[in-house]
């Protein structure tokens, strides 16, 4: 099994906007997220990291095939959702990355290939912001624990973050809304925040 990285800056990722919409809608419906989405929204969503100079999209290939995708991006260049919370709390957000998305194909996991977007991504925000950066950090969703699409071999991917150096001790949250796979309406979910702090 051959694995490969790309990374794209924003000038590069048009070539593969179709492929990141797509792969983010089959990952995405799987439970934490549920997330039914919808090609159109993707292709929104994503014009956020062809319009920032200081985002990264990485992208795993396995034997020439995507199978995997990961983003970061200045949080100055971020949704207002996930700048709020630390403007509210006065953190200076030209010293801070967000992670997006670090998602996975079902069938390729397991091969140390989340461990290697996470290093790629904090490696590009050190060159970016270099001393000045202050964190790194990324959101999860909060489901209940007795949630009825909750499979019986899930396991949350916190002690996996933990070992990275991401903390969910800074009491930080937001609110974002999307359409679950067995609901009619889109309704706004809790999000809470992992950080790592850099010095």
């Amino acid at each position: 099994m051959k694995i490969k990285y790309e990374l794209l800056n924003c000038d590069d990722i048009s070539n593969y906007l179709l492929e990141l919409a797509n792969l983010r809608i089959e990952v995405f419906k799987e439970f934490p997220y549920l997330y039914e989405g919808s090609i159109d929204y993707e292709m929104r969503y994503l014009t956020r990291y062809q319009k920032s100079k200081n985002s990264l999209v990485i992208i795993c290939l396995i034997d020439n095939k995507v199978v995997g995708a990961s983003t970061c991006i200045s949080l100055l260049d971020e949704d207002d959702d996930f700048k709020s919370p630390f403007l509210n709390k006065e953190w200076d957000i030209a010293k801070i990355y967000y992670f997006g998305e670090s998602i996975i194909k079902k069938d390729y996991r397991g091969n140390k290939i989340g461990h290697e977007f996470f290093r790629l991504r904090e490696e590009f925000a050190k060159e970016k912001l270099q001393q000045h950066l202050k964190f790194t950090t990324f959101c999860s969703v909060i489901r209940k624990e007795n949630h009825s699409k909750k499979p019986h071999e899930y396991r949350p991917l916190d002690n996996f973050w933990k070992r990275l150096g991401y903390s969910d001790d800074y009491n930080l949250f937001t609110e974002y809304s999307w359409k679950d796979i067995d609901k009619k309406i889109e309704d706004s979910k809790k999000m809470k925040f992992w950080i790592k702090a850099w010095n």
